[in-house]
């Protein structure tokens, strides 16, 4: 059936990425020119080779309605942390929080934390230590955004509020 051969191709294609063979991914993908996931893998194939306009126009080619999607954005907006374009990040990243909230935790969570990344690195603390603050404990961003959090506070001068959580990270 289709559904059980983009299943297996699906699977193929992750199982090259995460080999990191980029190559492979690329030539199994192009005659699948209307396959949601030989694009997504595509593109993160030329995200892992730092071609970044390339693997961005490939990421954007997937619709919003694809399960690929969020995890598209994502790296759409690691792309456009990377070329500094933080606002359309940013953007990326608010919208795929309302959308995931509910339906991907872990997405909703990674969006959180580069938002959070985003938001510190434009030197705006307080909002970042915000988003670092979304991320559950049972997460397994939950350490990262624990030492998010931690430099946020050291970065606002509340250093007393920032011990416990290095306590914690150190104890983890």
């Amino acid at each position: 059936s289709l559904s059980l051969e983009t299943d297996m191709v699906t699977e193929l294609l992750d199982s090259y990425y995460r080999l990191r063979d980029y190559e492979d991914i690329f030539a199994i993908g192009k005659p699948l020119t209307d396959s949601a996931a030989a694009r997504y893998f595509e593109g993160m194939g030329l995200l892992g080779q730092n071609r970044l306009g390339e693997a961005y126009m490939s990421l954007l080619l997937g619709p919003a309605c694809d399960h690929f999607y969020p995890s598209a954005s994502i790296a759409l907006a690691h792309i456009d942390a990377m070329r500094q374009n933080y606002e359309e990040a940013e953007k990326r990243l608010g919208g795929l929080i309302s959308l995931t909230a509910a339906k991907a935790p872990h997405i909703n969570e990674k969006a959180h934390v580069l938002l959070a990344q985003l938001l510190f690195e434009k030197g705006l603390y307080a909002e970042a230590l915000n988003q670092f603050m979304n991320i559950p404990s049972s997460s397994r961003l939950y350490s990262e955004s624990l030492a998010g959090q931690a430099w946020c506070l050291v970065k606002l001068k509340e250093y007393g509020n920032a011990v416990p959580l290095l306590k914690e990270i150190k104890a983890a």
